[in-house]
């Protein structure tokens, strides 16, 4: 089930779109109006004993490979906190903590739940 909305986010239109598979769950978050480069993101079991937080492995498998971009993915998947992988396509304006604090809101309102 496709799950989408647009919203204004420090001026710039932005889309963005979740689709949800039993693998894992695809999101496109352009400002760009096309996709941006594709991130895988999984949440990897932490191996420190007395350590719960979760710790997050990113990988650029198309396009611009850039610190901020894997910064964001990460970003973007630790908010929402869903069981599932993410393949992430991004492609934003800016990479501002403000930014990205406004596409994650939007993304909760979306309701992550599967159908």
């Amino acid at each position: 089930m496709l799950k989408s909305c647009g919203v204004i986010v420090n001026g710039n239109h932005t889309d963005i779109a979740l689709n949800f598979y039993a693998n894992r769950i695809f999101l496109v978050v352009s400002q760009y109006k096309k996709l941006g480069s594709l991130v895988t993101v999984r949440k990897e079991a932490a191996l420190r004993e007395f350590d719960n937080e979760n710790t997050y492995s990113t990988k650029v498998i198309f396009g611009k490979d850039d610190p901020e971009i894997h910064a964001a993915a990460r970003y973007i998947t630790e908010q929402i906190n869903a069981d599932k992988p993410f393949l992430i396509s991004i492609c934003l304006k800016d990479y501002e903590v403000s930014t990205l604090r406004t596409i994650v809101k939007t993304i909760q309102k979306l309701d992550l739940k599967s159908p």
